[in-house]
């Protein structure tokens, strides 16, 4: 989902989006700082009602409060890894999923090719990789206590000024509500 809304330096707005294939409502307002460098933040409530059908993800509704925070994009130079704080940790990060029931993590290692694997290698088996023309990253794991074959995919953005990436882990299989994705740049000592 995208949209464009012209708006002067501190301006705030304030929104309700329905959200495609029964995803529920997001409602919530946004501040939008032309400093430099230019940020967003505000609240925003994601809910979902109960819905009969047991088959659907979260069949029982959810209601999350969640923090958004944003800011422009500006794409690494060739040789560098994603975002400055993932440079600055030689590639070492943490990637870590919560929901209220769940929380998973391992560490993670990013290439100047904006791709990382598990290092060392755990049940997780966490893959990624980002675009650095954008700062859009994709990837998988294995939640535990799965077969072998299952795969639970995310998708999520790098956020440079925060020194993070955040995203979802969207799947009917997570019974209670979505996993939130978390990449945190860890020093190296």
């Amino acid at each position: 989902m995208s949209f464009s809304v012209p708006l002067a330096a501190g301006n705030k707005i304030s929104a309700g989006v329905l959200l495609p294939r029964r995803g529920g409502t997001l409602n919530g307002s946004l501040q939008f700082e032309q400093t430099v460098p230019e940020t967003l933040s505000g609240t925003i409530r994601w809910q979902r009602s109960p819905d009969p059908n047991p088959a659907l993800p979260w069949a029982s509704g959810f209601s999350s409060l969640l923090t958004a925070t944003g800011c422009r994009w500006t794409p690494p130079a060739a040789g560098l890894r994603i975002i400055p704080a993932v440079e600055a940790a030689s590639g070492s990060a943490l990637i870590r999923l919560t929901n209220p029931e769940t929380t998973l993590s391992s560490a993670l290692t990013f290439s100047t090719r904006h791709v990382a694997v598990e290092s060392p290698v755990t049940d997780l088996k966490s893959a990624i990789s980002a675009s650095a023309s954008t700062g859009a990253f994709a990837g998988t794991i294995h939640p535990p206590g799965t077969s072998s074959a299952t795969r639970f995919s995310f998708r999520g953005v790098f956020l440079p000024v925060q020194g993070i990436g955040e995203g979802w882990v969207l799947n009917k299989l997570v019974p209670t509500a979505p996993l939130r994705v978390e990449i945190i740049p860890q020093t190296v000592p």
